[in-house]
């Protein structure tokens, strides 16, 4: 049984049983399913699981916003609706993915696709998808996709900042001076605004180098 089936069992279990707060909520979520599969593929289409996922997932959001409108007006009556209609939508949604579970299959995908900075974020998120399969929201997986990315390209930094000490070490080793190595690709510019942004002064004893 497919997630939009589902939806049409419980949503006639619903009209047996009485429930109208139920009913409306599964009528407007059918609602939305019947809308989404129209826009992807014409009256006939359908929804695979996950796409059906995405449709509910905005249908919390949108009671999640209300709750917090609700909330900052006063309005206790209509934050309980909203919740009551909040926690019969969770219950169509897969179980979340842990933080740590999270992490690691986005790390691999990050390694999959072959990412390096934020410019390739979305063909992370778009690789990420299909694995996701809406066990986590577009928000939280956004958020961890930059945080890694991020951590991707400071550790970059800190591998060029240790290679390019050793380059300018050796360099004054051999009597070589500022000048000289700034003109051997720029590399000495480059060490000194790594090593500031983070925060590592940390310069040869060469007398070549004394003057920075």
């Amino acid at each position: 049984m497919t997630l939009a089936e589902r939806v049409d069992e419980d949503l006639k279990q619903a009209m047996r049983d009485k429930n109208a707060a139920k009913l409306g909520v599964l009528r407007m979520l059918k609602s939305a399913l019947k809308y989404a599969a129209i826009e992807k593929a014409g009256a006939d289409g359908d929804l695979n699981d996950a796409e059906a996922v995405q449709v509910i997932r905005k249908q919390v959001k949108q009671r999640q916003d209300s709750i917090e409108s609700f909330e900052k007006g006063g309005r206790a009556e209509l934050v309980a609706k909203e919740k009551d209609e909040l926690s019969i939508l969770q219950t169509y949604l897969p179980q979340a993915m842990s933080a740590d579970d999270l992490s690691k299959i986005v790390r691999e995908t990050i390694a999959e696709v072959g990412a390096t900075s934020k410019a390739q974020m979305g063909a992370v998120m778009k690789a990420l998808q299909p694995k996701v399969a809406g066990r986590a929201d577009g928000k939280t997986l956004s958020a961890e996709v930059q945080k890694q990315l991020r951590r991707g390209t400071t550790m970059k930094v800190m591998q060029s900042a240790r290679l390019q000490t050793r380059y300018i070490c050796a360099a004054g080793a051999l009597g070589l001076t500022g000048v000289a190595v700034a003109g051997e690709g720029g590399l000495l510019p480059s060490f000194l605004a790594e090593m500031r942004i983070l925060g590592r002064m940390e310069f040869c004893t060469s007398n070549a180098f004394t003057a920075l």
